[in-house]
């Protein structure tokens, strides 16, 4: 009996201090990544400003990540294509790309639930627009 607990210790011991290291550093993950989403100020393009064309934009953070193909004819955002997003089921990066094409400004209200995401979308939309001034 002793030498299985002595073995069911030898692997439970390596285990349990791995979970450990990897729940320390997604914490300071997570906290590099709060300090770079605060660090964000959306710039509030003048859509109007931006020739027609294709552009595409991303935004990298620690666990998130946005990348969209922007389309703008004659001063209108026709149409924003979600390349790749990473962060949960990605509800509200569509919400917010909808929410740009209708307002015409990236001036729009974070979707609930989904504040994170919507900023690194809103930021993608941004760095994609700004290509075309």
């Amino acid at each position: 009996m002793k030498k299985y607990q002595k073995i069911v210790g030898l692997i439970l011991i390596p285990i349990i201090l791995a979970a450990i290291i990897f729940l320390v550093y997604m914490a300071l993950k997570l906290k590099q990544e709060e300090q770079q989403l605060q660090a964000i100020k959306i710039e509030n393009i003048d859509i109007k400003s931006v020739k027609s064309g294709e552009y595409i934009g991303t935004c990298f953070l620690e666990l998130k990540k946005a990348k969209v193909r922007v389309v703008v004819e004659d001063g209108i955002i026709t149409e924003i294509e979600v390349i790749e997003h990473t962060h949960g089921p990605g509800r509200g990066v569509y919400e917010i790309a909808k929410e740009i094409i209708r307002k015409q400004n990236l001036d729009v209200d974070a979707v609930s639930g989904a504040t994170k995401s919507s900023i690194v979308m809103r930021r993608a939309v941004e760095n994609a627009l700004k290509q075309g001034l």
